[in-house]
């Protein structure tokens, strides 16, 4: 299994002479998180710092002086670090998101706007509206638009408190390891989280139980019409077991780590974190039975799996197991410690059309829209991600579009994000040309 990222939160202060102190031992958490995943045989994609939001340690005077003090933090985070200096949350602050598409531009640094809703239960328009303009402004004048990949607009309803009884399985941002959404505050204090990429390993979990294992494009899980919810619950138990197998020794892993370096492990978002290289979520789909990605019978897949992954339990254990029956039996005895780790953040299925090759392919093929994606991101995460739409596409639209998914957000109480890709000279429909390696290409969505 990899691990997408062992994420430190850290808080900062205005006091610039901690900083150096602050940075460096998240690093160094970090760097002994993956030195010790590594040893038992996981793969760590990256490791990064998320600080409490930036207008409470940055002198937002104006830009100039917030440039100075991002280049000064950056000469403390290392080059393999990705570095995210947090979010803007209240409209006090508006201003200052015109300050980070140049800091993204020159420092390569994440943020995110978490935009809040009025006491009236409506979304913060004039919050959403400097979101637009900033996701407007990274579009031109960054390279290709593709700075918009270390910003979003985000919608985070409840706030989990600061002991380890956080609400299970999300309804805050507040922990997601991911970036540019991931979002912490200065109560919360110090701790770390981990994020997880596994498609891979749910096609492993549910290959044994295919009707045609030979060939998993063609195969599914589903032997018969009659027996689709019999078999459905089967592959459901498969994903849980293998799920809650590797995500408990991880969280042993890190947690050893964490007795020494006193930051906390505080949860696992439990999400399916596409990857170009990795499988596609559209091979999980067609795994239970799905024609193609977007056909009837997709949004109750999408509702399916996030229940699966929201429901996998995941324990510190006595000791680090080295095969699923080893573990099978710390579960099955009664006198063995086993401390339930929390899963934190979206903790669910992740649809980004332009991090996933089969997604990617679905959409160039016109089986899915920019409104089914709204749809889905009801039943599970993780709202609108990584969506190229056409280069002229206006302020006033994009506000539009992330007060929908704000709705979404907070009636639904999940945290969701939109994280849109305007591309300079393309129309819909057109083919993208991205060149940042996380990313794959697609037609741009009409919107």
């Amino acid at each position: 299994m990899f691990v997408r990222t062992i994420t430190t939160f850290a808080v900062l202060t205005p006091n610039q002479s901690e900083w150096e102190t602050s940075l460096q031992r998240a690093e160094n958490h970090n760097q002994q998180c993956k030195l010790l995943l590594e040893k038992h045989g996981f793969s760590v994609q990256t490791t990064r710092i998320i600080t409490n939001p930036y207008p409470e340690y940055t002198n937002i005077t104006n830009k100039e002086t917030f440039l100075k003090d991002i280049e000064y933090l950056k000469s403390f985070v290392s080059e393999n670090t990705r570095f995210n200096i947090g979010a803007c949350t209240s409209k006090q602050y508006k201003d200052t998101l015109a300050y980070l598409p140049e800091a993204i531009l020159k420092y390569n640094i994440s943020a995110s706007c978490l935009v809040p809703e009025t006491s009236d239960g409506i979304v913060d328009m004039e919050l959403c509206y400097a979101t637009a303009e900033t996701i407007r402004t990274i579009a031109d004048t960054t390279p290709g638009g593709e700075g918009n990949f270390n910003f979003c607009g985000s919608g985070s309803p409840v706030r989990p408190s600061t002991t380890n009884t956080w609400n299970p399985a999300g309804g805050s941002m507040v922990g997601v390891p991911y970036f540019p959404s991931g979002y912490t505050t200065t109560e919360e204090g110090w701790y770390c989280t981990i994020g997880l990429q596994f498609p891979d390993i749910i096609v492993e979990a549910l290959q044994p139980l295919c009707n045609n294992t030979s060939n998993t494009s063609s195969s599914s899980i589903v032997n018969t019409f009659a027996s689709r919810t019999e078999d459905w619950e089967k592959g459901g138990q498969a994903i849980k077991h293998k799920l809650s197998y590797y995500m408990s020794n991880i969280a042993t892993i890190v947690n050893s780590v964490c007795q020494e370096t006193n930051i906390p492990v505080r949860g696992i978002d439990g999400s399916i974190a596409p990857l170009p290289t990795a499988a596609s979520v559209v091979d999980i789909y067609k795994l239970f039975g799905l024609s193609y990605y977007g056909a009837p019978g997709t949004l109750e897949i999408s509702s399916y799996l996030t229940k699966i992954l929201k429901s996998v339990p995941v324990y510190i254990l006595p000791n680090v197991t080295t095969s699923e029956i080893d573990y099978q039996e710390i579960l099955d005895d009664t006198n063995s410690i086993k401390t339930v780790v929390p899963l934190i953040g979206y903790s669910g299925l992740m649809l980004p059309p332009t991090e996933d090759t089969g997604l990617a392919a679905a959409h160039t093929n016109n089986q899915y829209t920019i409104r089914d994606l709204l749809m889905y991101s009801a039943v599970c995460g993780i709202g609108l991600d990584t969506v190229p739409v056409p280069g002229d596409t206006s302020v006033l639209t994009i506000t539009n579009l992330l007060a929908d998914v704000m709705t979404l957000s907070y009636r639904l109480c999940k945290p969701l994000s939109v994280r849109l890709f305007p591309v300079p000279g393309l129309n819909a429909s057109e083919l993208t040309k991205f060149e940042n390696p996380n990313l794959c290409n697609t037609r741009v969505f009409h919107i």
